[in-house]
């Protein structure tokens, strides 16, 4: 191993304590996976231990010496002592655990000197509404407005005329506004059908609806989803009833018929005893048989009337049952009309809201780049730091420090038109899943937060 000289030594204790002493403010950084540090690990060593040692005093002897990178693991792998972990741990606390390591394995009295200086910080990264997104080297003291500088500041746009956005945003405005319009109108008329199917007498409107049925839009259309159903109902009401009202007719006439029938019944009767009668006295020659003649056409005419009461009874019975099928029929027909109706509404109503969130896209894309480019736009920055095994983000102003391994994620401010903006008042972190949305409340940190 090298060995320094006397003057060599004392430059090397001064370097250490000027390496300290700039190091100061630097302590509590917690070191991580990527970054790259310079390590030296010297020891003392007496003139009596050492037999070429030529002089008085004795000599710093160095053990370690060089740059290393520490693993995905957060583990530093060194010469002698092995894997030592360093993520999380500040420079002197690394450097003592080294210095610890290093007397274990060396078997010395006196622990070593050991020195940890951080010499390549690990990437910062910026996303969003940048020119140059992606990775960079950290430099210490960095700010939020510095890493935008660094990604080459805002995203800027080829210049494309104004008026077209605006043009823009006034149709899709305008579209937006009339499938609103429908698809409130779809809802409603789908909430009808469905109490109309039920038979239920009044209309269950979903909560999409009630929350706004103070606007005169959405009351209107309640309203005369309401007298529409009352109209259909009454409608299937007095056909359904009418058929009721044929098929009573047909039964009252039956009643008659069947009365009429019984009277026709006991006359033939009678005029088949009469002739039954009368056929036994000209037998016996006691009567002339012309006499045979009015009561037999009495009872052809009283027979021919029972056939033609048979088949009226007959064809009210037709009529009766044609009633109750025309009746049920009605009823049929309506429920399939109304399932049809159904399917065709849900289709409607999915192609409205479709085509309304196709129209919201335009207008806030439109709404964003008018804001813009006209400077209403503000950029809003937000950092996503790891602490532990979460990814948390924080809202963040221009001034707000980075540091190494944080995600610096820039975006557009927009405002809603007429709606006052957003206050900044919290400062509450939170947690960051896997894929989710970056964090959307309007609030900050200065430099105290970090």
């Amino acid at each position: 191993m090298p060995l320094f000289t006397a003057p060599r030594a004392v430059l090397a204790i001064a370097a250490l304590s000027l390496c300290v002493s700039q190091g100061r403010a630097a302590e509590t950084y917690a070191i991580g996976p990527a970054d790259r540090l310079r390590i030296t690990v010297s020891q003392w060593m007496p003139a009596a231990a050492n037999a070429q040692w030529s002089g008085s005093g004795g000599e710093f002897q160095t053990r370690l010496d060089g740059q290393f990178t520490v693993d995905t693991g957060g583990s530093l792998s060194l010469p002698l002592v092995g894997d030592v972990p360093a993520a999380g741990r500040a420079a002197p606390e690394l450097a003592r655990e080294i210095s610890d390591l290093f007397q274990a394995k060396l078997g010395t009295i006196n622990a070593p000197s050991a020195s940890v200086e951080v010499i390549e910080y690990r990437p910062f990264f910026v996303v969003g509404v940048v020119e140059r997104p992606g990775n960079y080297p950290y430099r210490p003291g960095m700010t939020v407005l510095h890493a935008l500088s660094i990604a080459g500041g805002m995203y800027r746009r080829p210049d494309v005329d104004l008026g077209r956005y605006e043009r823009e945003l006034m149709t899709a405005s305008g579209e937006g506004a009339i499938q609103a319009g429908t698809r409130d109108a779809l809802i409603a008329s789908i909430a009808r059908l469905e109490a109309e199917h039920a038979g239920r007498d009044a209309i269950t409107f979903p909560d999409e609806l009630l929350a706004r049925r103070a606007e005169p839009q959405v009351a209107r259309i309640m309203g005369d989803e309401l007298k529409l159903l009352t109209q259909r109902q009454s409608a299937l009401h007095a056909a359904v009833g009418n058929q009721m009202r044929l098929k009573k007719l047909a039964e009252s006439q039956s009643v008659a018929l069947a009365a009429q029938a019984a009277a026709v019944d006991r006359q033939i009767a009678v005029a088949r005893h009469e002739i039954e009668t009368q056929t036994d006295l000209v037998n016996r020659g006691l009567s002339r048989r012309p006499i045979l003649f009015p009561i037999e056409s009495r009872l052809a005419e009283a027979e021919a009337k029972q056939r033609q009461l048979q088949s009226d009874l007959l064809r009210n019975a037709q009529d009766v049952a044609r009633a109750e099928q025309t009746a049920a029929e009605l009823r049929a027909t309506r429920q399939t009309e109304l399932l049809d109706q159904i399917k065709a509404a849900q289709a409607g109503l999915e192609q409205a809201r479709e085509r309304l969130a196709t129209n919201i896209r335009i207008v806030n894309h439109s709404d964003t780049e008018v804001q813009r480019r006209s400077g209403e736009a503000q950029p809003r920055y937000t950092i996503l730091r790891r602490e532990g095994d979460r990814l948390r983000e924080r809202p963040a102003v221009e001034t707000a420090r980075v540091e190494p391994g944080d995600i610096v994620r820039v975006t557009l401010q927009t405002q809603a038109r007429g709606a006052p903006r957003p206050s900044d008042a919290s400062t509450e972190l939170r947690e960051v899943e896997p894929g989710a949305a970056p964090a959307q409340r309007d609030t900050q940190v200065s430099d105290a937060g970090h």
